[in-house]
């Protein structure tokens, strides 16, 4: 029987007791009109017993149709995401439910579970398949064992799980291979053995069948093995190569020892290092095979070629590794030149004296300290944290990990009946026409720079100073000069420097020109073209620069301020261990903050542009990571200040991990 949606329904089949009943009653009908006693007396107990074995055999047949309809449901999809319950309560039979929507409307159409012809019959209970029950549970372990994630965790209790985690089936498999519980939880830095290794290396149609079975315990089948072999080989090639630079002597292999022999090599030139109690001394160290390694793999011998085969080498590889030893060596060499013109200017040097003292100032002045909040906004110190953002240094990074921190301060003194907010303020001179007006009192910012504890500030030092925040702790990172003027000619092409090669725009500069040429006959907009030059140098000057400021005085004074002037002073080029000194100095500003959830990371922030908008029809003119060597040293001879505050900038950062106990 189907119902009106067209379900199929479970019905009660008709009985043969409705015929034969019939039948009985018309004998008994006849045999009252001939008065026939004794035959209408026989019908009689002949229908109860018709009545009765037809009763009972027909519910005995019910119940066994019931059972097996219930359990073509059960296993059918057909019954298209209904419920399948197992009924505790009425000895372990099975609830099975129809999807909601496709339920009778009738309330009393489930009365009898077996349905009756004309209702819309949409549940059977009381229905006993245990076996279905079990059937069911064995198909969903198989079907969870089919899963990708099951078999990605499968596979992987290769590399990773302990012997304890294995199962039965797995213990027996890497038994077979030789492991026994020792060899199979061996840490790397035991020196394991892998003992199936050769293994390892193999196609899958390379295994024996035996071999095969074994890996099946992992779920390991013909494509998931081969495609690990091709990622195993390349990483291994890779640990390979690498071995040539970083491992030393006695983690080579025999082959590797071989060829390192052949190449000129021993023991003692393997393992050479190149500083002897912080001297360097070039008479220590030599690279027997520098010829080589500066020539295309074509131009090397047969028998060269064999020997770096042992460091996995080939044509392709070895091809990019003498490109990258050349970049190496041409960026040393840079280097080198870009100290020397800084040592051109004469910057002061400290004597040891000195340098005695201004370590014990550092001690004392990085000592950690907090935040003086309070809930009520009046009690709260104001000038207490300045940040000097210098424009492409990782300033905004810097920005965006301290915003994070201050709103995690506020969580930790907040009282939810009092909102509290630590009264912030940033200034920027990249603002423009507000910052002029600013710094000309012609607006309210004076009152919230006052009012304000924390400030971030991209402008020079000396303007702060006339807001009366000098003697705050004061912190900022500084960049290589070429490296921060390169970035910054990245980040602005269009908008500051009009698409035009940073080498033409440093000659309309040195013409007085620029205005006219780079900026099409307008105003440049902001500080771009003071970006280019000395500008860290700039913003870290107390006193403004004049025509009778000399170089060497500002040289001077910028030397001064940042030994004195600031409480930490990071490196652009070391920003982890920068975030750490912050950290460390002020634990409001740390990863993680007593004991808050919140956790407070340096991100990296304003990046280049995607699309600079300077190629072909608006496209993007794809700028390298670096200068060209023109570029690099036009960058260099209008950055000369820079440069120098740079080198005493990497020295003060080891001052700096001096003081806080590092080393």
């Amino acid at each position: 029987q189907l119902t009106n949606e067209g379900i199929p329904c479970v019905t009660h089949t008709p009985s043969p007791i409705y015929p034969v009943t019939i039948i009985i009653m018309s004998i008994s009908a006849w045999a009252r009109n001939h008065n026939r006693a004794f035959v209408l007396c026989t019908v009689s107990i002949g229908l109860i017993a018709v009545f009765a074995a037809t009763y009972v055999g027909h519910h005995v047949d019910e119940g066994s149709r019931l059972e097996l309809e219930a359990e073509e449901l059960m296993m059918s999809s057909d019954v298209q995401h209904g419920e399948v319950k197992d009924n505790k309560e009425n000895n372990g039979l099975l609830d099975i439910r129809l999807p909601p929507g496709l339920e009778s409307a009738d309330e009393n159409a489930n009365d009898d579970p077996a349905c009756s012809y004309t209702g819309s019959c949409t549940e059977v209970e009381d229905v006993d398949v245990e076996n279905t029950m079990e059937v069911i549970e064995e198909s969903k372990e198989e079907e969870e064992q089919s899963s990708p994630l099951t078999k990605a965790a499968c596979m992987s209790a290769m590399e990773e799980a302990y012997w304890k985690d294995l199962t039965i089936e797995q213990t027996n498999a890497v038994t077979l291979l030789g492991y026994n519980q020792e060899s199979w939880d061996c840490e790397e830095s035991d020196d394991c053995v892998y003992l199936d290794e050769e293994n390892r290396s193999k196609p899958w149609n390379d295994l024996t069948h035996e071999v095969q079975q074994i890996y099946e315990a992992f779920c390991y089948d013909e494509a998931s093995w081969n495609e690990e072999v091709v990622n195993r080989t390349v990483h291994d090639d890779d640990e390979c190569r690498i071995a040539i630079e970083q491992a030393d002597w006695k983690q080579l292999t025999k082959e590797q020892m071989d060829a390192a022999v052949f190449l000129g090599y021993t023991k003692e030139s393997w393992d050479c290092v190149e500083e002897e109690e912080g001297v360097y001394d070039e008479s220590l160290c030599g690279d027997p095979d520098s010829l080589n390694k500066s020539n295309p793999w074509t131009s090397l011998s047969a028998e060269v070629q064999h020997a770096y085969g042992a460091f996995c080498f080939d044509e392709t590889s070895w091809d990019e590794y003498v490109t990258f030893l050349k970049e190496k060596e041409d960026y040393e060499k840079q280097h080198e030149k870009e100290s020397v013109a800084a040592d051109l200017l004469q910057y002061p040097t400290l004597t040891p004296a000195e340098e005695i003292a201004l370590l014990s100032s550092l001690r004392t002045r990085m000592q950690s300290h907090d935040l003086n909040l309070s809930t009520n906004i009046n009690n709260t110190t104001t000038r207490q944290f300045i940040h000097l953002h210098h424009m492409k240094t990782g300033g905004t990074s810097l920005g965006r990990l301290l915003s994070c921190a201050m709103r995690r301060a506020q969580d930790n003194v907040n009282d939810p009946q009092n909102p509290f907010l630590i009264p912030y303020y940033s200034l920027s001179e990249c603002s423009g026409s507000y910052y002029q007006a600013c710094i000309a009192n012609k607006t309210d910012c004076f009152q919230k720079i006052d009012k304000s504890a924390v400030m971030t500030y991209c402008a020079p030092l000396f303007q702060a100073e006339e807001f009366g925040w000098i003697n705050a702790d004061k912190v900022t990172v500084l960049r290589h000069p070429v490296d921060r003027v390169w970035s910054m000619f990245r980040f602005k092409t269009k908008s500051c420097f009009n698409c035009m090669p940073l080498i033409d725009v440093y000659k309309y500069i040195d013409q007085g020109t620029e205005e006219e040429n780079v900026c099409a006959g307008n105003k440049c907009p902001g500080v771009c073209m003071a970006q280019l030059l000395n500008h860290q140098t700039r913003n870290m000057l107390t006193t403004p620069a004049s025509e009778e400021f000399t170089l060497e005085q500002q040289l001077e004074e910028v030397f001064y301020n940042l030994r004195n002037q600031f409480t930490v002073v990071g490196l652009t080029e070391d920003m982890p261990n920068t975030a750490k000194m912050v950290g460390q100095v002020f634990p409001w500003m740390n990863a993680t903050y007593n004991g808050m959830e919140k956790t407070c990371d340096l991100p990296h922030a304003n990046a280049s542009p995607k699309n600079n908008h300077c190629g072909k029809d608006g496209s993007h003119w794809d700028l390298p990571d670096h200068p060209d060597e023109e570029t690099r040293e036009a960058i260099i001879r209008h950055n000369q200040l820079d440069m120098a505050m740079y080198e005493e900038a990497v020295r003060h950062f080891q001052r700096q991990k001096v003081a806080l106990g590092w080393n």
